[in-house]
């Protein structure tokens, strides 16, 4: 600031003679968020890393992380948002915390007609932050004549109640009212989206497989053949492979006209799990088998690997659904209940857990049986294991 005094035979003055500096050219917040942990409702405590297409020397946007939870983007208006008076701009950003589900946000800054005189960033107020999912591994045993601990083999083992926060853990149960999907959600979709059992049926074609190998998070791949795919096609990548199945939609292809040469398909969403080279990828035929269908009562978000429903009744086995609304294109999943049984050493895994604080899980085998046992998963390890006895 240049500053000038001026004796007008009283006291002298000092004034200003710059040009107030305007907001808009001003380092300040561009975007602002309070994180909490979800299930304890208190901020989260662990170092929060930050990344945005904005950051860097050539906007001078700077990520930053402070105490108790608050953090997000540091910049000059009117380098990052030239135009704001007249146009708007998506503020993005990934906010990632040891021990929780990585949370993507994009929301969009409206044209300010007084900018860059004034300026307002994106203030989102308080978020929750997902915990990492937990793996419940379960042991069914009884004691023998001679107080022998044995296993109980293809015992049922289910889920009864849940309670999903820590505070509310002096109530009562709630319902079980929950599905797990794999792979994990890939968009945002709100209470009511919709989730329909459909069946996939494999594509009587020759083989096609990976060119290569490719990672989770990649969403274009290449193929050995084309073949008769075309774009809205689902591909099902490592069809019927355990653990490693997911299946996309094609929205773009690229490559030569014969369908016997390799081509690079665009996927609408980014591959969840990664894929070795000659993996299969089969092209489906999707078909909604209609009602019942299901309606989420919580917004789930991208990385979520449980859904909260208002019925459980169309999910009492594993198969394949399609989860739309919100805006986003439909995704195909594969939903299972949690409900397992165990093998013949008495062992049995949980489809992966998230968004619950405890819950309460019974077994059964014949006339043998074992809770209700309340299991609050520590969730600074990525498996908890549950020991239920029997009797």
């Amino acid at each position: 600031m240049a500053r000038t005094v001026i004796d007008l035979d009283v006291d002298p003055q000092i004034v200003d003679l710059d040009d107030r500096q305007r907001r808009g050219a001003i380092r300040q917040s561009l975007l602002l968020v309070h994180l909490v942990d979800e299930l304890s409702g208190r901020p989260v405590s662990a170092r929060v890393r930050i990344t945005s297409s904005l950051a860097g020397p050539s906007t001078g946007v700077l990520p930053k992380a402070g105490p108790f939870g608050v953090c997000g983007l540091v910049g000059e208006p009117v380098r990052v948002f030239p135009r704001l008076d007249m146009q708007p701009y998506d503020v993005d950003a990934v906010f990632i915390a040891d021990g929780f589900v990585p949370l993507a946000v994009k929301p969009s800054l409206i044209p300010q007609g007084s900018f860059p005189n004034t300026f307002a960033g994106v203030e989102l107020g308080t978020v929750a932050l997902r915990r990492t999912p937990v793996s419940l591994v379960v042991r069914t045993t009884k004691l023998d004549a001679l107080d022998v601990s044995a296993p109980v083999p293809n015992a049922v083992v289910s889920v009864t109640g849940i309670w999903r926060t820590l505070a509310g853990l002096t109530g009562a149960a709630a319902p079980p009212d929950l599905i797990a999907l794999a792979p994990q959600v890939s968009a945002v979709r709100p209470v009511g989206a919709v989730v329909t059992r459909v069946t996939m049926t494999q594509v009587l074609e020759p083989p096609r497989t990976l060119v290569g190998a490719v990672s989770p998070g990649e969403s274009s791949v290449m193929v050995s053949r084309t073949g008769g795919i075309v774009v809205g096609d689902v591909i099902g990548f490592d069809h019927g492979v355990a653990e490693r199945a997911e299946h996309v939609e094609v929205t773009s292809i690229s490559g030569p006209s014969d369908p016997e040469s390799p081509a690079t398909l665009g996927m609408r969403f980014a591959l969840q799990y990664g894929h070795g080279r000659g993996a299969n990828a089969t092209r489906m035929t999707v078909a909604a088998l209609g009602p019942p269908t299901a309606l989420l009562t919580d917004t789930a978000q991208s990385g979520d690997v449980t859904l909260f429903v208002d019925t459980v009744a169309p999910f009492a086995a594993a198969q394949f659904v399609s989860v739309s609304g919100g805006g986003a294109a439909m995704e195909y999943r594969t939903a299972r209940p949690y409900a397992i049984a165990t093998d013949a050493a008495g062992y049995g895994r949980f489809p992966l857990l998230g968004r619950v604080a405890a819950l309460e899980i019974r077994a059964q085998a014949g006339a043998l049986t074992a809770g209700p046992l309340r299991c609050t998963p520590d969730r600074r390890a990525a498996e908890a294991a549950v020991p239920l006895t029997m009797s």
